[in-house]
């Protein structure tokens, strides 16, 4: 009776051992999707395509540590306010967030993470066929008080900004060392202001991908 009692225990403490050394401590993240700027951003762009990539720190059962990079292209609205023209808008980013979530394993994953991101906006105006004397809009780095021509416009503009995000995941399991994952996370960045007006966004980025 006591060795038999022993003998399972020892399966079982090998059973806990052989799913502990399955998970690995890092593993690596890539994926893509769709991004939707919100607010005042979703006057001036629409909605976008975006990938991503990076690194998850597995620390224990429950808490890990995410080192991730976004790139989100958005095309421009073709038309604002007095203003018809041409352009793109792009998204990157490099976060750290903290993730907290169930335990890993066979069965589901839902996780929340959030943290810090430096942001990287910039705009870029190829056609210009209308212009007013006076024009201000943070969200195209734009601000003139006064007539100037329209080769003036013309080009690109960008902004280098801190930020806050966060969101929800969902992964399963595919493979022995592969999770597929959906994920939400909201992104708020903070700009400069442009006459008064503070420069600030909000993205939704939606993103599918796979974990190994």
């Amino acid at each position: 009776m006591r060795q038999g009692l022993a003998a399972l225990v020892a399966l079982s403490l090998a059973q806990a051992g052989a799913a502990a050394a399955s998970e690995k401590p890092i593993s690596f993240l890539i994926g893509g999707g769709a991004s939707f700027p919100l607010s005042d951003a979703a006057d001036r762009f629409d909605a976008g395509w975006s990938f991503t990539a990076g690194v998850d720190w597995n620390i224990g059962d429950h808490l890990g540590l995410r080192l991730d990079y976004l790139y989100a292209g958005h095309d421009v609205k073709a038309r604002l306010d007095d203003l018809t023209l041409d352009a793109s808008h792009s998204l990157q980013y490099g976060a750290a967030s903290l993730v907290l979530g169930t335990p890993r394993g066979d069965g589901p994953r839902v996780y929340v993470l959030g943290g810090p991101g430096l942001y990287f906006r910039a705009v870029e105006i190829t056609r210009l066929d209308s212009f007013v004397g006076s024009f201000c809009d943070p969200w195209l780095f734009l601000c003139f008080t006064g007539p100037v021509q329209v080769e003036q416009v013309i080009g690109s503009r960008d902004a280098t900004d801190w930020g806050l995000q966060g969101g929800l995941g969902l992964s399963f399991r595919v493979g022995s060392s592969a999770r597929l994952f959906l994920e939400a996370r909201y992104h708020h960045v903070f700009g400069d202001e442009f006459d008064g007006q503070p420069a600030d966004a909000q993205y939704v980025p939606i993103t599918l991908g796979v974990e190994f």
